[in-house]
């Protein structure tokens, strides 16, 4: 299996947006929900 940079950097950015959303969720979670709305929205 060869190994998918272009991939791998996609699942990175996902888990670093998830990260993202999960932390501003615990700060404020209204301003987490608007955030989920704005990147689903794109």
């Amino acid at each position: 299996m060869k190994f998918s940079r272009r991939k791998f950097w996609r699942s990175m950015a996902l888990v670093g947006l998830f990260f993202c959303i999960v932390m501003l969720m615990k700060n404020n979670h209204a301003s987490a929900i608007s955030e989920a709305v704005n990147i689903s929205s794109l």
